[in-house]
């Protein structure tokens, strides 16, 4: 008689680290630390997820997982971050990331061979949780660096679909170490022309594989405000794979110039539809934990007052974040842990 297939796992398990048993359900979540995204995402990005980020130029991609990579440092977790369009030490600090923290760790290459590679060994053998690239289209073939210039029709150009190939060998590579270890894997990605139908569009790149694999897509799609120096973005979330939350949902963010998110107006936004702060006409008050009231005319103005009160922000952050984790979204036995992170409960 054939014996107990537990036994058979538990045999192989000893034996090798190629197999798993997975826990079949969200074990802790990275928030974003922009409240109406947490709310939507059903309280930050889930572990063991492959996060696509994608939309038009200047709209604000570069920022948004700026922000997230910041959050993942200040939370204390490992962060790999690949920029593969250029770094700016400043702008990452003014978007939230402390550079020079042991849990922040920068690496790139020249070519997309290169940093694939180095990519999925981390993920694989070494003690990362976060993995935040910047953008995954910009990783160039070594064939494209190697080849020259054609100077005639004669010349044989590049290989069509070569960078798409790479991509989606590199996601195959990488999505069963990113579930097993519970890693999260966070790109930027751009959109290209859709060649070849009847209805011209935009369309991320990196081939089939990358959109298939990814449990959450975030497109942005943005106006500049050239007065104000913002971007107004309009942000919708698609998730595949997570079931614990409606799959998917919009909401709208404000990045500054040179500065990223707009963290405080998505705190007062949260906190208006939530009915902690209210409005009326142009005045927007509020009843703060000294039973004060707070009263500005104009978001601006309130905007500008968190900023400058860093105790009055504060406040209002964590009520935001309260009304993130509503209690209707986590059904599945997770609760709020002291560090901002989601984890499962025992």
């Amino acid at each position: 008689m054939a014996s107990d297939v537990k036994e058979l796992v538990k045999a192989i398990l000893d034996k090798t680290d190629s197999l798993y048993v997975p826990k079949g359900k969200v074990t802790w979540r990275l928030p974003t630390g922009i409240p109406s995204l947490d709310k939507i995402l059903g309280g930050g990005l889930p572990g063991g997820s492959i996060v696509q980020v994608y939309g038009p130029p200047g709209c604000g991609k570069t920022s948004l997982v700026y922000a997230v990579a910041g959050q993942a440092v200040k939370l204390g977790y490992k962060t790999l971050f690949v920029p593969l369009e250029g770094f700016s030490n400043q702008y990452a600090e003014a978007c939230g990331i402390d550079i020079k923290s042991d849990n922040f760790v920068p690496i790139s290459a020249d070519y997309a061979e290169q940093i694939f590679n180095f990519t999925v060994e981390a993920v694989r053998n070494y003690d990362v949780k976060v993995v935040v690239m910047d953008s995954i289209s910009a990783a160039v073939p070594k064939e494209n660096l190697d080849k020259k210039q054609k100077v005639s029709n004669l010349d044989k150009g590049l290989k069509p679909g070569e960078k798409a190939r790479l991509v989606g060998h590199f996601i195959e590579q990488l999505q069963a170490p990113v579930r097993r270890k519970e890693i999260l894997f966070v790109t930027v990605n751009q959109l290209r022309s859709d060649i070849g139908k009847f209805v011209s569009g935009l369309k991320p790149g990196g081939g089939m594989a990358l959109q298939y694999y990814s449990d959450i897509k975030i497109s942005l799609w943005g106006k500049n405000d050239m007065a104000k120096q913002e971007i107004e973005t309009s942000v919708r979330v698609d998730k595949g794979k997570d079931w614990d939350v409606i799959p998917f949902g919009v909401t709208t963010l404000y990045f500054h110039h040179a500065k990223g998110v707009d963290i405080e107006r998505d705190i007062l936004t949260v906190c208006e539809k939530v009915g902690i702060v209210k409005k009326s006409g142009s005045w927007y008050s509020y009843i703060d934990s000294k039973k004060k009231e707070q009263k500005y005319q104009g978001l601006d103005n309130f905007t500008e007052a968190l900023r400058n009160n860093s105790a009055l922000r504060e406040e209002l952050l964590q009520k935001a974040t309260v009304a993130a984790y509503d209690a209707e979204i986590r059904k599945d036995g997770t609760e709020e842990s002291e560090d901002g992170s989601v984890g499962t409960t025992e």
